[in-house]
């Protein structure tokens, strides 16, 4: 992932308009921002696919940030393990961008062979580390440029769900609201639970740390709380005002350590996880999410281009931002970012890779013209369904908005049919070249054959 993401909350439409108090960074701007930073990766012999998408969405800034890294990039007791996270930050992106450089080398340090116990050392390490005066540097180097420049973390903090894979031993690691859902035989399966002030034993930490909860109004009907009538959420790395050193990190009013769930998966059973900041789970429940991912899979194997599996994530990560800040009671303007690790089996990739470099020769190629008029049609039929849901008038800018978003849409598409039809033209030629291989290699086997031949006959002659 470049330069970071960002985060949302449900009541945030409600806080730009001076209703609540609110202690992040609210601003939104005055049209989304749909640019997606993401991408994917596969390690077939491990049985794990990968991707990550980012968008802004309605913020003026991006505050999330992702972690993706296979086995081998961490140091130590932890050289075999794979790391996944999603980094949800709020009142600015520093603390979010440092927990993706740091924890996996803190990790790589830990003595403990044990991956819940090391999970749990190193949220708690990551506090320490951004509670040191040398932490101010880096917080300013992690700003992204033209951002407002954090040189503490008394003020700003991430969420922080973190899923490292062992062979077939997942194990996670939960601080904040941010959800990792796993996708067993279709049936969303939650594997954190949400850290809200509302939750009866965070409520209780909360109280007796001195701490205390303002109620506020939702966007969408009822009340919430916010510790200490600032944050909307009772656990997270950083904000370091509300942990007091004196105290065990348990007992903080914003408390770093994270909940530990371990796990085995094995496939088919256990197809995929997905984790994402809040900003996706307050537009989707977890069942909706796994709908939608599930139904938008392409076959074991494939990465890259319209088949793999960063499309999925672009299209789930549209999905939940809103067209209009007021169109969903203020829901879907946050910045949205999602993780997704699919399990494979290492047979089934092999199969599906070798049928991808010997195409069928019947193998029917669409035209970009055809192509053009099947994505113009489904285009116009969102749109009728669209503004059919809403009943909303499309203003001159919101039209303009879309003309152009339409035009980028159709200028990717072209590059990618481009891409597509240039990849089986590489595939044809491969075939051809294959071929003319295998039929010199059959002639000069004859050759050896006839010579071979003739020897014996003269060997017959020999005394």
């Amino acid at each position: 992932m470049d330069d970071g993401e960002e985060h949302i909350q449900v009541s945030d439409e409600l806080a730009a308009l001076g209703q609540v108090a609110w202690g992040d960074s609210l601003a939104l701007a005055s049209k989304p921002d749909r640019k997606k930073v993401g991408e994917e990766a596969r390690a077939a012999d491990a049985g794990l696919a990968w991707a990550c998408c980012g968008m802004q969405g309605w913020r003026e800034s991006m505050e999330d940030a992702s972690l993706m890294m296979p086995a081998g990039y961490i140091g130590g007791n932890f050289r075999d393990a794979s790391i996944f996270g999603v980094y949800d930050g709020h009142g600015g992106e520093q603390v979010a961008r440092f927990i993706v450089r740091q924890l996996p080398m803190v990790l790589g340090k830990l003595r403990t062979q044990d991956p819940e116990l090391a999970l749990t050392q190193a949220y708690r390490r990551i506090d320490e580390l951004l509670s040191l005066p040398s932490a101010a540097a880096e917080l300013r180097e992690l700003t992204i440029p033209g951002n407002e420049v954090r040189e503490s973390a008394e003020g700003t903090g991430a969420t922080a769900v973190t899923c490292l894979i062992l062979g077939s031993k997942m194990v996670l690691a939960n601080a904040g609201d941010s959800r990792a859902v796993l996708c067993k035989k279709g049936k969303a399966v939650d594997l954190t639970e949400d850290h809200k002030p509302v939750n009866a034993l965070e409520r209780a930490r909360i109280e007796a740390a001195g701490g205390w909860l303002e109620e506020e109004p939702l966007s969408t009907g009822g009340i919430g709380y916010r510790v200490n009538g600032n944050l909307n959420l009772s656990r997270a790395l950083g904000d370091l005002r509300y942990k007091d050193a004196a105290m065990p990190p348990e007992q903080h009013v914003i408390s770093g350590v994270p909940d530990i769930h371990t796990l085995t998966w094995s496939v088919p059973e256990d197809e995929f996880v997905l984790i994402g900041c809040d900003g996706l789970w307050e537009c989707m429940s977890s069942q909706q999410a796994i709908n939608f991912v599930r139904s938008r899979l392409p076959p074991p194997g494939h990465t890259g281009g319209k088949r793999g599996l960063l499309p999925v994530l672009e299209a789930l990560v549209d999905a939940c931002c809103a067209n209009h800040p007021m169109q969903n009671g203020g829901l879907g303007c946050d910045n949205i970012t999602a993780v997704l690790i699919r399990f494979e089996d290492p047979a089934a990739v092999a199969a599906a890779v070798a049928e991808a470099d010997h195409p069928e020769e019947e193998e029917e190629v669409v035209s970009e013209a055809q192509a053009r008029q099947k994505e113009a049609a489904t285009r116009q039929l969102i749109e009728r369904l669209s503004e059919r849901r809403w009943q909303k008038k499309e203003s001159l800018e919101e039209r303009q908005e879309r003309q152009k978003r339409e035009k980028e849409e159709l200028i990717e598409q072209e590059a990618r049919e481009k891409e597509e039809i240039k990849q089986r033209e590489i595939r044809r030629k491969r075939k051809e070249e294959r071929e003319l291989l295998e039929s010199k290699t059959k002639k000069r086997l004859k050759c050896c054959a006839a010579v071979e031949s003739e020897e014996d006959d003269g060997d017959d002659d020999w005394p």
